[in-house]
C-alpha cells in the first residue's frame, strides 16, 4: 500500500533528500497540516518566508475535487500558482525579502474536500 509524506513530497519535488526539506523557506520549517474546504470556496493560509531562499508549497487532495494553488507576497503580487485539473499542486517561488506569503487554496468542484498543506 502506498502512504503519502508530505515531507518526501517536498523533497521530491526540490529534488532534495527529506532531511534536507527542513533546512529552508518558512522560518518555521517544515510543516503539514489537514485542512478541509467546502465546494467552490478559496481558503487562505498566511506563513512567513525566508527571502533569497526557495519557498515551496503543496497541496494534496484527499477526495476526487480539483483543487488550485496561489502564492501572494505583501504587496498581493502572485508569486505562483498551480490551476491544473488535479487535487495536487505544487508552487515553488523565491521570495525577495522575508516577508508573509499568502497562500491560497481553491475547490474548483461544487463539493467539499479535505487536503493536506504542506511546505518546507
Amino acid at each position: 500500500m502506498f502512504r503519502f509524506s508530505m515531507k518526501g513530497a517536498l523533497a521530491l519535488v526540490a529534488g532534495l533528500s527529506v532531511s534536507a526539506v527542513a533546512l529552508a523557506g518558512a522560518r518555521s520549517g517544515f510543516s503539514a497540516a489537514n485542512f478541509s474546504i467546502r465546494g467552490g470556496v478559496r481558503v487562505a493560509h498566511e506563513k512567513v518566508f525566508y527571502g533569497g531562499e526557495e519557498a515551496l508549497i503543496v497541496v494534496k487532495g484527499h477526495g476526487d475535487a480539483d483543487l488550485d494553488l496561489f502564492v501572494y507576497d505583501e504587496a498581493g503580487r502572485q508569486l505562483g500558482c498551480d490551476e491544473d485539473d488535479t487535487n495536487y499542486c505544487v508552487v515553488r517561488c523565491m521570495p525577495t525579502r522575508t516577508q508573509r506569503l499568502k497562500i491560497v487554496v481553491k475547490n474548483c468542484d461544487s463539493w467539499s474536500d479535505t487536503y493536506t498543506l504542506g511546505h518546507n
